[in-house]
């Protein structure tokens, strides 16, 4: 009985010791750590398009963060991250669609397609995925600490290296920071609540929480964030758009946007009111275009896109269709009307201009990009130009963001619509911006937020 009494005695002092070391230690990883979770509503142009969930745990060591983002049209995607406090150290997954996985470290990145290909790309510099630098700016400003004046970023969707400039404007409220990317030469506007775990991003789709922003702040996002429709005020005397030599516009933006200028648009005026800028811009239905700019520049775009499989399929359908014709625009003339006949226009579509000639169909970004590879396996060289297109609608004058392409011709640069079927196009072009990189550009320049006007117009 002694001895049993004596093993009973010192079992219970090793279970109640080990529950006493389980408690010490649950409370020790407790006090050291923080858990967030936070619901974002996507809004884009006032319309619910889906949701983001975050999940932020911090760690004495280790910030562990996680984000689902789903859009109603099917699109969802999926962060991991494993991140230092001071973010010198990461490593995250990505999964796109359950078919592109991202592995991202601060080191390398490594993509798995979804063909099962295997492609890594090594940083040359410090740099942040694009996916984490919110909660890297959101942790300094909370941490009462100074931004950097620059930042570079990995951007995932594109798979380029971005230089992001950081200015930022304290506000009693908010803090508001300008992002301005370099290479895309394009300026978007985000407000940080620092205290609050929340953030408004000026660019389409914006997030913000559903029970934590205040009517002042939702007032701020319908003005100033979500902007005005896609409507162009006229003349009360305008007679229309495709019959005139020249349009005189006013467009008038909330972010800043270096628009080009050549013999066909000319900036007449600009204005800058605080972050509202207004321009006056000129622009003439003439399609022979000097900007001096060298083609050599813009060669490395498509075949960005490609690998050497691809290209010779592409290739061979190109001299298929251009055999018997030696002169070069009634070349591309025939590449036009292969893309009218074979392409299917369609609202949202691939851009990469492999996917649309594969499938038969895409959206203007991805139907220009597969004419201006075309052209370039037959040696007719160019670039791919992304503005505005003003349409008239049920009697009621409209713009939409648009991608067309200019082609080196002489001293030239001739532009072309391929998704229109045009050889030629009218004043009520306005290019915003020529591209020498692989982006999806068209989802960024929703930040502009234009108003667009129609001040004269000559006959």
């Amino acid at each position: 009985m002694f001895i049993g009494d004596k093993i009973k005695g010192g079992l219970f002092k090793k279970w109640f010791l080990s529950i006493f070391l389980i408690i010490l230690i649950s409370l020790f990883i407790l006090g050291n750590q923080e858990e967030f979770y936070r619901i974002f509503k996507i809004v884009d142009n006032r319309k619910v398009v889906g949701i983001l969930k975050e999940k932020i745990k911090n760690q004495k060591k280790l910030i562990k963060y996680e984000k689902d983002l789903h859009y109603f049209s099917g699109e969802h995607i999926k962060f991991d991250f494993r991140i230092k406090p001071d973010f010198s150290n990461f490593n995250g997954k990505i999964l796109k669609n359950k078919n592109e996985q991202f592995f991202i470290t601060d080191k390398y990145v490594k993509i798995r397609t979804k063909e099962n290909n295997i492609r890594i790309y090594r940083f040359p510099l410090k740099v942040l995925p694009s996916s984490i630098l919110n909660l890297y700016i959101h942790t300094i400003l909370k941490k009462d600490k100074e931004l950097p004046r620059k930042i570079s970023i990995f951007y995932e969707n594109t798979l380029d290296l971005l230089e992001v400039e950081i200015k930022k404007i304290d506000k009693k409220r908010w803090i508001e920071i300008e992002y301005f990317f370099d290479k895309i030469n394009i300026k978007i506007k985000k407000l940080y609540f620092p205290k609050r775990d929340a953030y408004i991003i000026y660019c389409p789709p914006i997030y913000f929480i559903d029970d934590k922003i205040d009517n002042d702040t939702l007032a701020i996002i319908f003005r100033e964030v979500i902007g005005e429709n896609n409507t162009v005020s006229t003349p009360e005397k305008f007679t229309g758009i495709f019959n005139t030599n020249s349009i005189l516009y006013k467009i008038t933006s909330i972010q800043y946007l270096s628009i080009p200028e050549d013999n066909r648009q000319i900036i007449v005026n600009e204005v800058k009111n605080g972050n509202e800028i207004t321009l006056l811009l000129k622009v003439s239905k003439n399609n022979n275009i000097r900007d001096g700019e060298n083609p050599e520049k813009y060669r490395d775009f498509v075949l960005s896109f490609t690998n050497l499989d691809e290209l010779y399929e592409i290739k061979r359908v190109a001299y298929e269709i251009t055999k018997y014709t030696k002169n070069r625009r009634k070349k591309i003339k025939k590449i036009i009307e292969w893309i009218k006949e074979e392409i299917t226009r369609v609202k949202e579509g691939p851009f990469n201009p492999v996917e649309v000639f594969r499938n038969k169909k895409g959206d203007c970004q991805g139907i220009s990009n597969l004419f201006l590879l075309m052209c370039s396996v037959l040696n007719i060289h160019g670039r791919v130009v992304v503005g505005i297109i003003i349409f008239n609608q049920n009697q009621k004058y409209l713009y939409s963001f648009h991608q067309w392409v200019e082609l080196w011709e002489g001293n030239y640069w001739i532009p072309y619509d391929p998704t229109f079927g045009l050889v030629k196009i009218g004043s009520n072009y306005i290019k915003l911006l020529n591209l020498e990189k692989k982006l999806d550009l068209l989802k960024l320049i929703n930040a502009l937020n234009l108003k667009v006007e129609i001040i004269k117009e000559d006959r």
